[in-house]
């Protein structure tokens, strides 16, 4: 359940005011239906899950859109001007913040739904796991290193054409270079991401298990999310700062090299975005 609210909200987030009118008419829904397909709800669940959901979807109402307004109005004068690299890296610690407060105000919410956990539910979610893996397996860990390389490259070049629109042959072969010298390790991230659904399953399978207090459930579930944002395991903290700021320069460099009319594209995507809505919406609930 927490990832199904954080998700919605990353979503609404990264995809402008389209994607906020989708995710607060249709949102509760759609997050309902994502956690129904990953645990299997039962009817005596569903409607402390609807609970949850609506709990978490009013305190975003009421409290985070015009800050979404805000932050899209900022980025369309930033869009403009040259970046650095700690400037995208500052990005991306206030989308890290965000949603790291999203998964704090769900936590007390998932609590009740989390008491009442079955193990079978727990092997489902396993289950699930297992094809997601294999989805991300062929999308990711091609058997031979150029056709990684590849797909990493066409991954790239779309998402910088969703802002930039069409990039030059130069620039193409510009981010293929860097993608190349990237220290991303696909089979690193992959054994991370498997690692944490170990943690996940763990947990869950404790928790439907010995039915604790609402208290023992909410500390079981907030170490979980801190293990899960910080993902201290190993190196994993110095090899994911490292590709961190690989990344933040070559998306800085990157976008040095637009032109004055592919900056006025992500300019204009990110005017499309415009959150006017944001904000009726926001004074139709306070008011």
């Amino acid at each position: 359940m927490i990832i199904g609210l954080t998700t919605t909200f990353a979503v609404a987030l990264l995809g402008g005011c389209s994607a906020l009118r989708l995710a607060y008419d249709q949102g509760p829904t759609v997050t309902r239906w994502w956690l129904d397909s990953y645990l299997d709800l039962t009817d005596a669940q569903e409607p402390l899950a609807r609970q949850a959901i609506a709990g978490w979807f009013d305190w975003h109402r009421s409290t985070q859109l015009i800050d979404y307004a805000q932050l899209l109005q900022r980025a369309q004068a930033e869009v403009m001007a040259p970046a650095r690299g700690e400037q995208v890296c500052r990005w991306a610690e206030e989308v890290r913040a965000r949603y790291e407060g999203a998964i704090d105000r769900a936590l007390p919410l998932v609590v009740e739904a989390a008491r009442t956990l079955q193990t079978k539910q727990v092997e489902h979610l396993e289950a699930k796991y297992a094809k997601k893996n294999a989805d991300y397996r062929k999308e990711f860990l091609q058997p031979k290193p150029e056709e990684r390389l590849e797909a990493s490259v066409e991954r790239a070049i779309d998402r910088a054409q969703t802002l930039y629109g069409r990039l030059e042959p130069a620039q193409k072969r510009w981010l293929a270079a860097q993608l190349k010298a990237s220290p991303f390790d696909a089979q690193a991230w992959y054994l991370q991401r498997t690692a944490q659904q170990q943690d996940i399953l763990k947990t869950l399978r404790q928790l439907a298990a010995e039915k604790p207090d609402r208290e023992r459930t909410l500390a079981a579930l907030t170490g979980l999310k801190n293990r899960w944002v910080s993902s201290a395991r190993g190196d994993a903290p110095s090899y994911q700062q490292r590709l961190l700021q690989v990344n933040c320069e070559w998306m800085a460099e990157l976008h040095n090299t637009t032109s004055l009319s592919q900056r006025q594209h992500a300019r204009d995507k990110l005017k499309s975005w415009n959150c006017n809505w944001c904000l009726d919406r926001f004074k139709y609930t306070i008011h």
